[in-house]
């Protein structure tokens, strides 16, 4: 089986050489990575300047690629330029932070498995729980594990996978314990702060947030909570399919009745900033 391996911590990330090392159990490994961090790029590509890919010599006999560009660059041209045959799988990670809810919005990690599995590939995003020594070898071990039952999925054209790990999870003594959850999408509560820079100009910095609510039963934030490995099974085709034939209807209607007052938001700052659920 050919994989691609891609991140968007960048090509040196020892997340990604390690899991590089840990798939080669599965098939022939290649690594498409972005010359530098790329994180909340989201499925962005490059198209307006030339993207330059250069090889990287790795001691341990995986073929290696720099792409000055996005995850989603690093698998569209690894997959259609740099690799002699299409891979049938497409990993992105590991992850040096979690990707769950709202996140898979952002994430350019999630963003390189999507971009495979639009090209034909099955593709899982992995990401681990933030430490300042990570266990790179155990999540790569936990990932490897659930790629072998992942790949043999009958899955539909354009599902992909995100996956997050538990620093649990990567201890000896610790059952790891998986549960397939849905994405539970709370928007960010994080706002700018204004600065001022040493010459006098104003610029804003974007401060993190945490969640108006508890996370919901049954969702990826829930069950990572609990100490489980998550995994969530996405689709690159955005369509509401519930919501068609309700604007269908609305847009038939031969007049319209002007509406009094402008359509309220769906939550107000003061409601994400709100504590409690």
């Amino acid at each position: 089986m050919q994989i691609l391996i891609t991140n968007d911590d960048g090509i040196h990330s020892p997340g990604l050489k390690i899991l590089a090392e840990t798939l080669v159990q599965l098939g022939d490994v290649t690594v498409v990575a972005p010359s530098q961090e790329q994180s909340g790029v989201s499925h962005a590509l490059t198209y307006r300047t030339p993207l330059f890919a250069q090889k990287v010599n790795w001691k341990n006999g995986i073929t290696a690629w720099s792409v000055a560009g996005t995850p989603a660059d690093c698998v569209r041209i690894g997959m259609l330029n740099l690799m002699e045959t299409r891979p049938e799988l497409v990993v992105s990670g590991i992850n040096h932070g979690l990707n769950l809810g709202i996140n898979t919005v952002y994430s350019g990690t999630i963003a390189g498995a999507e971009e495979g599995a639009l090209l034909g590939a099955v593709g899982a995003a992995v990401s681990l729980e933030y430490a300042a020594d990570p266990p790179w070898k155990a999540a790569s071990e936990v990932t490897a594990d659930l790629l072998k039952k992942l790949i043999n999925y009958h899955k539909s054209e354009s599902v992909f996978f995100n996956i997050n790990i538990p620093l649990k999870a990567c201890e000896p003594d610790e059952p790891r314990n998986v549960r397939v959850t849905s994405a539970d999408v709370v928007p960010y509560l994080s706002d700018y702060e204004d600065r001022v820079s040493p010459g006098g100009s104003h610029y804003y910095w974007f401060l993190s947030g945490k969640s108006h609510r508890n996370p919901l039963a049954g969702t990826d934030r829930d069950a990572f909570q609990k100490g489980f490995v998550t995994i969530t099974p996405l689709d690159y085709n955005r369509t509401k399919e519930s919501e068609l034939e309700s604007l269908e209807n609305w847009f038939s209607r031969k007049e319209f009745e002007p509406e009094k007052a402008s359509p309220p938001l769906l939550f107000q700052k003061k409601d994400l900033f709100a504590d409690g659920t």
